[in-house]
């Protein structure tokens, strides 16, 4: 896990550095979830992920965290993404399988052995060249699959070049 968001930072910092003037000295970002601040992905993934993207970045990328559904619920999460509410967005596939209906793929009853596998597959399917890639805007950040529940949680950054 930690090599594919080493990866992904370094891609998300020299894609934002990329568009950004060079006479930028910041670039904010503003990101959000509905998670509250003590739950352990916020803490293990979200957290840190945002730590060593400003790192990365030395200082260059700001991100202004809004937890808890502060900007949204759940549900809202891509809309608000989509729409530049949100730069980044955690994104529940289960919370909008009607709008992305081949991400519920993961969700299916005894089609992956364990959470390993849901997360390679999905990882396949929307990074660079995989089919989700190849059907919209859409960037992932990192992939997570939580047991019992085995669906994908996608944290996306979106419209990356607005």
């Amino acid at each position: 896990m930690e090599y594919n968001m080493k990866i992904s930072v370094g891609l998300l910092a020299t894609g934002l550095l990329a568009i950004s003037p060079v006479h930028a000295e910041t670039v904010e970002l503003r990101m959000g979830d509905s998670l509250p601040p003590s739950h352990i992905i916020s803490e293990n993934l979200t957290k840190p992920w945002i730590k060593l993207v400003e790192e990365k970045s030395e200082g260059r990328i700001k991100i202004r965290y809004f937890p808890a559904e502060q900007m949204g619920k759940a549900k809202d999460m891509l809309s608000l993404t989509q729409s530049g509410i949100l730069d980044v967005g955690y994104i529940g596939a289960a919370y909008v399988s009607e709008k992305m209906p081949l991400s519920a793929v993961a969700e299916l009853p005894g089609a992956f052995e364990n959470s390993c596998q849901v997360i390679k597959g999905y990882w396949e399917l929307a990074t660079e060249g995989g089919t989700f890639m190849k059907m919209s805007l859409s960037r992932m950040v990192f992939d997570l699959s939580s047991p019992p529940y085995c669906h994908p949680i996608r944290l996306l950054r979106l419209s990356i070049d607005r």
